[in-house]
């Protein structure tokens, strides 16, 4: 590519797309993946490890896999890899991000900008606050694991370990990490242990106001560590995730209707969803509708506008609002279907089309979108729950009980 060609990316991360100007290119799930892990992390090296537990977790691949997406990356951003401009390759040890990031509409000169609109999250280092330094391994591992878990919602942009593990040990502004990092959601925690009991604590805090969201204190006894750590790991992260979309909903309801991205017109469809279904008010639901719609004809490919427009029409069935209650269900299928053809990776497009299957009483293809939704999101509570009803509707007592 020139060197002199004025270049203009942009890496949306609520609907994980890469566009270049006003045209998107066309890249795989796995290549956006490592892509926005690569630019939530500028100017630092990331190990062939690290990029392989990140994007791909425990399935077990080998590093020509993770040359194979950069060279299918350096493509779609015309990169040349002997004078690199976005990624360069640190011989034997792994990859560095050097393109410079503009956040929303601020002019900063910047080639590759993100969405700023999406929520994000850092997890800072859980402190020891043990005598014992060999405890140090477990603040760390609850650290990591909640980190990678979660990775698993889509909605959310995860700051990755390396860049969060830079503030280990110190002591830290959250408004000024949440400024270096771009994120608007910090969690922090600390791990004590006294004799054979542990108690850990957990709170999410909201970066700009500098608010508490949400906090827990886990009180255990020193039994088997590891169960232990996913029993913290699964409780926290299980809890997070509602509570920042309870936070971004409420923020959705403040906003002006002037001037709003997709996303945003997107979340206020959403807030407007919840409220309807609270105050059983079927004029609500049409105006989430078309919100919602206005949010696609912005960027047909909203994830955001389709899972709420799913959710809408399933709701419309449910109260039998509408002109047709009944074939509202058909709609959320198809709305469905097109979110899944968007964002196949993203558990909560499973959960709309098994919502419409169970009304319409066809457990078998509900089960299996729910199971498809819990092998994408372990941890996606309104997944669980509606997999507990849908299994109770089928007759599938012990499942039921399992996933409540």
């Amino acid at each position: 590519m020139n060197e002199a060609e004025e270049v203009n990316y942009r890496l949306d991360l609520g609907d994980e797309r890469l566009w270049k100007g006003d045209q998107p290119v066309q890249i795989s799930s796995k290549a956006f993946q490592l892509l926005r892990l690569l630019v939530s992390n500028p100017n630092r090296l990331l190990t062939k490890d690290e990029i392989l537990d990140a994007v791909w977790g425990d399935l077990y691949v080998t590093e020509g896999l993770v040359k194979e997406y950069v060279h299918d990356l350096r493509l779609a951003l015309g990169d040349n890899p002997k004078h690199p401009r976005y990624i360069e390759t640190v011989r034997g040890r792994g990859y560095r991000f050097l393109g410079g990031i503009e956040k929303g509409n601020k002019p900063a000169g910047a080639e590759v900008r993100t969405d700023v609109n999406t929520p994000s999250l850092v997890v800072l280092p859980f402190d020891n606050l043990s005598d014992d330094p060999q405890q140090e391994y477990f603040s760390d591992g609850i650290t990591e694991d909640i980190i990678t878990e979660l990775s698993r919602f889509s909605e959310l942009m995860v700051i990755a370990r390396n860049s969060s593990f830079a503030y280990k040990d110190q002591a830290v502004d959250i408004k000024q990490v949440a400024r270096e990092l771009g994120v608007g959601y910090v969690l922090e925690g600390s791990v004590r242990r006294d004799q054979d009991r542990l108690r850990i604590t957990a709170q999410l805090i909201e970066a700009e106001s500098g608010g508490h969201i949400w906090g827990e204190k886990f009180d255990r006894e020193l039994g088997d560590i590891f169960n232990l750590q996913d029993e913290i790991t699964r409780y926290v992260v299980g809890s997070i995730a509602p509570q920042i979309e309870l936070a971004e909903l409420e923020r959705g309801r403040k906003l002006s209707d002037a001037n709003l991205s997709a996303y945003e017109l997107a979340l206020k469809a959403q807030a407007l969803t919840y409220d309807a279904v609270r105050l059983a008010d079927s004029n609500m639901l049409d105006q989430a509708i078309s919100l919602a719609n206005a949010a696609l004809e912005l960027d047909n490919r909203s994830t955001h506008a389709l899972w709420t427009m799913g959710m809408d029409y399933v709701f419309q069935h449910i109260y039998g609002w509408g002109d047709d209650p009944d074939g509202a269900l058909i709609t959320a299928i198809k709305t469905a279907n097109r979110l899944i053809g968007v964002a196949p990776s993203n558990a909560k497009s499973y959960v709309v089309r098994a919502w419409a299957h169970q009304y319409r009483r066809e457990y078998d293809l509900a089960l299996a979108d729910h199971r498809r939704a819990l092998e994408l999101n372990p941890n996606l509570a309104l997944n669980l729950f509606t997999m507990a009803w849908s299994e109770a509707g089928a007759g599938l007592t012990s499942e039921a009980k399992e996933h409540a």
